[in-house]
């Protein structure tokens, strides 16, 4: 198992494609109290939050109905990251 020395402060950013254990990673390191639920910041929390929708798939969907969703997708994310800056600005206070 790799060992994660995480700073006393700062921001750590985890980015990457869904479904490839970020949420999976930030859970395990909430459980050994290596970081607290408060100091979690996800978008998909906060697509929830915004539209009570963690993520849409359009995959395999006809054009039209794939585009429409994805547009929905991009507004809905829009809406989370902004939300999202909002509290990283706050708690960086």
């Amino acid at each position: 198992m790799t060992t994660i020395h995480l700073p006393h402060a700062g921001i750590i950013l985890l980015v990457g494609p869904s479904n490839t254990g970020k949420t999976t990673l930030l859970n395990q390191l909430i459980e050994e109290n290596q970081i607290l639920t408060s100091e979690l910041v996800s978008s998909d929390q906060f697509r929830i939050l915004v539209s009570d929708i963690e993520f849409i798939s359009w995959n395999g969907r006809p054009k039209d109905e794939s585009d429409a969703l994805f547009d929905e997708y991009q507004q809905i994310s829009n809406a989370a990251f902004d939300a999202m800056d909002y509290v990283i600005a706050k708690r960086s206070k």
